[in-house]
């Protein structure tokens, strides 16, 4: 699915610095969506395969906390010294607001919003259900990393279940997002994710687990023909579903489809090495891109017509230098402290198959026994 990231990436990318050509090539609010169904599944499929047995659940959490953390606070530390340097004003623009804030008289007002401004990028709000998309976080595409958290902490006592709850689970999650939607629910703050309704993409990702687990071979022609259809709807989605399909539904016709097809395109591409790599960047990428377009809209309009492919190309050089300095040494070091290694994986099996060999043994003995006090009768 990395090919798919790095799509889902490049088009909020797209949205927040300017139409390529005149044109978004993917709705941006899907992509984010998307992402969570796909994290929905990966977690699945790693929890369930990966993360046995005891402190499973506190080697999974440190686990995914490594992988996003590190990441995200180098990027915010380049965030807070350009700061230091940059005082153009902008509407929502994180680093003029604390640079803003860091050149003014620090009185108790000024040192309070420092202070809110610290915790809540800290902790990402995620202690809280409702995360505003505001100039409060340094870095406003990271909203969905609290989601992402929030769902950590739970998924390892929801993915297990059987499918029936899921669904169940889904429904209730579907219904909260409903009257949300319907009523304007006045308690939620506008221009906020509420995480029981957005979990719902997450369980979409379970559920394409489950589907998964239930296939074991993936004709090529059948993978293909998934693979390209699935492709062709992301790449043209402003031309094929949008005119075609109420706009009502648009977003859930392509969210059943990418549901439906997760788990034939992963048991084919779950070794592709290059696909792997390109979605490695989809998540710095995406945390970096915001902060880019804030920098260069100091030195360039946004209506420039190769703004976007600027942005691209300086987040893809920064991408490029914090994953092969930063988040692949992390990563070593992540799988060697919470994954089994090969070799404890080989002692396992080879304890599990002593063990089996042993119980044969003793039932092969008690036959035998039981043979001959029956030939004794």
């Amino acid at each position: 699915m990395g090919l798919f990231r790095i799509l889902f990436a490049l088009s909020v990318l797209n949205y927040h610095s300017a139409a390529f050509f005149g044109i978004f090539f993917f709705n941006s609010a899907l992509a984010v969506e998307s992402f969570f169904i796909i994290s929905g599944f990966y977690m699945s499929l790693i929890i369930c395969e990966k993360y046995k047995g005891k402190n499973s659940y506190i080697s999974f959490l440190s686990s995914r906390f490594l992988r996003l953390y590190p990441s995200y606070f180098v990027v915010l530390l380049v965030i807070f010294i350009a700061s230091l340097f940059i005082s153009q004003v902008h509407t929502y623009d994180p680093i003029s607001y604390i640079s803003t804030l860091l050149s003014s008289h620090m009185n108790i007002q000024y040192l309070y919003h420092l202070f809110i401004i610290i915790v809540n990028n800290l902790t990402l709000n995620y202690f809280t259900l409702t995360i505003s998309q505001g100039f409060d976080l340094l870095i406003p595409p990271a909203w969905t990393i609290s989601m992402e958290i929030l769902f950590y902490i739970l998924a390892p006592f929801i993915v297990k279940r059987n499918i029936k709850f899921i669904i169940i689970l889904a429904i209730v999650s579907l219904f909260i997002r409903l009257m949300i939607r319907t009523y304007a629910i006045t308690f939620l703050v506008l221009r906020s994710h509420y995480f029981p309704s957005d979990l719902i993409f997450f369980l979409l990702g379970v559920i394409a687990y489950k589907i998964y687990v239930q296939i074991q071979v993936v004709n090529k022609y059948v993978f293909y023909s998934i693979y390209l259809f699935l492709l062709f709807l992301t790449l043209f989605y402003t031309v094929v579903i949008q005119i075609y399909i109420s706009q009502s539904i648009d977003t859930w016709v392509y969210i059943f489809i990418l549901t439906l097809s997760i788990p034939f395109i992963f048991r084919y591409t779950k070794d592709w090495y290059l696909d792997r790599l390109i979605g490695e960047y989809s998540y710095l990428i995406y945390i970096l891109h915001s902060f880019i377009i804030f920098c260069l809209l100091n030195f360039v309009a946004r209506d420039k017509p190769y703004f976007t492919l600027l942005v691209l190309f300086i987040t893809v050089i920064f991408a490029i230098i914090i994953h092969y300095t930063l988040e692949i040494p992390i990563d070593n070091y992540r799988h060697k402290l919470f994954l089994p290694s090969k070799s404890s994986e080989k002692k396992y099996i080879q304890s599990s198959s002593s063990v089996k060999k042993l119980k044969a043994t003793s039932r092969f003995a008690k036959n035998k026994t039981f043979e001959k006090v029956a030939n004794s009768n």
